[in-house]
């Protein structure tokens, strides 16, 4: 035959060509590779989950702490420019004379915790406490760890305050105060 015209082989080796060989995998293997996948895509997902309600637990303590501090920082200033300061209600109400910046004239300033919340109000006069109160703080809690309850408290002519935030699992304490310290010769209300 022609060398031209010479019929080329063109069969490809298949699995009935060598029986040893085979193609693909089989029922078992699929099930097996599958129960793996399904394990390590769970395991995945749970450390996932898991780092999302640390990031959502770190972000809700950030946000208390946040907000007492500048509770706290707000206290602590009108508490050193204030000329007097009276705990009331069982612990639960701070009216304080303080000096405007100005140094010019008195304001009253007052902080209540009514039920698991901190309000405030300031005026030219003691202000009864009612709806037109600003909110300051929520979910006021007394301190697991016992040190004490969520109140303000006078020792001598210490103003002393303990604010405890728990939103959800997370509690976050504050425990400060100091001494009215402002000299004044104003004449003006009397908080």
């Amino acid at each position: 035959m022609n060398p031209r015209f010479r019929r080329r082989d063109r069969r490809v080796n298949s699995v009935a060509d060598d029986p040893g060989q085979e193609a693909g995998m089989s029922l078992v293997e699929l099930i097996v590779a599958m129960a793996v996948s399904a394990l390590l895509l769970g395991l995945i997902a749970v450390i996932f989950g898991q780092g999302l309600t640390t990031q959502m637990q770190q972000a809700s303590r950030n946000t208390a702490t946040a907000q007492l501090n500048a509770v706290s920082a707000y206290l602590n200033e009108s508490i050193r420019n204030a000329t007097t300061a009276r705990v009331s209600d069982a612990n639960t109400r701070l009216d304080m004379k303080v000096i405007n910046a100005a140094g010019n004239a008195y304001e009253c300033r007052a902080w209540k915790i009514s039920g698991n919340t901190l309000w405030y109000k300031a005026g030219t006069s003691a202000p009864a406490f009612g709806s037109n109160w600003a909110k300051l703080a929520e979910n006021l809690v007394n301190p697991a760890s016992g040190v004490g309850s969520v109140g303000f408290s006078n020792s001598g002519a210490a103003v002393n305050y303990l604010l405890n935030v728990k939103p959800g699992d997370i509690e976050v304490t504050i425990r400060d105060g100091g001494y009215p310290g402002a000299k004044s010769t104003l004449g003006g209300s009397t908080c």
